[in-house]
């Protein structure tokens, strides 16, 4: 069947973590790329040939420039693997509370200001969060998803947790005041962005829930 990766329910995707944290009483990160990952190294009978063979100057010119970009490469992927591992320190490091508990113990972290830690641009960042995964605890994911955005200083799970919270205790608040009472715990959030989160958390209004009860 030669078409048969064309066919659109054929689509099974093998994902392969290139670290993987865990929690023993301490994070424990392996570099899975570096412990099973392809080792670039220089021919020795390259190297033979061009340290011991007569050679004609051009073919050893030629020799010569072959060697050294085969350097900078093997120079360019050794300092893209230390990028690699000195980003992925600095996420566990600040998402350690994820790392023990869960999803909803996630903290803020932009990628602006991970890429000014690392000394790298910010696009390049979103490049690596956007196609390395990484192991967990908690499953295989993405870095980019150990990377949210901040919500008044939370993450967007949180914030949905925390009005999910305030719903369960007090069903009979409507939107506007949930609103007014996140405002005055120092969450300036409108009331239609509480309705979004609400939605997303899939709860009814407060009409809805009173008549319920």
């Amino acid at each position: 069947n030669p078409a048969i990766n064309f066919n659109p329910n054929n689509h099974t995707q093998h994902i392969t973590p290139s670290f993987d944290v865990q929690w023993e009483n301490k994070i424990i990160l392996t570099n899975l790329e570096k412990k099973h990952g392809i080792t670039l190294t220089l021919s020795p009978n390259y190297l033979e040939t061009l340290k011991n063979t007569p050679l004609d100057e051009e073919t050893k010119q030629f020799l010569k420039d072959k060697h050294k970009k085969a350097e900078e490469l093997i120079d360019n992927i050794h300092k893209r693997q230390e990028t690699m591992k000195k980003l992925v320190e600095i996420i566990v490091t600040n998402q350690s509370r994820f790392i023990q508990k869960g999803w909803l113990y996630l903290v803020p972290l932009l990628q602006k200001d991970l890429a000014k830690i690392v000394g790298i641009s910010p696009s390049t960042i979103s490049r690596i969060l956007s196609s390395k995964y990484i192991q967990t605890p908690h499953g295989t994911t993405l870095l980019r998803q150990l990377c949210p955005r901040n919500h008044f200083g939370k993450t967007a799970l949180r914030l949905r947790k925390v009005i999910a919270d305030i719903i369960q205790k007090n069903p009979h608040l409507s939107d506007a005041k949930i609103s007014h009472h996140l405002q005055s715990e120092g969450l300036p959030i409108a009331r239609r962005t509480v309705t979004k989160y609400r939605h997303q958390a899939g709860l009814n209004t407060s009409f809805t829930r009173k008549q319920q009860n």
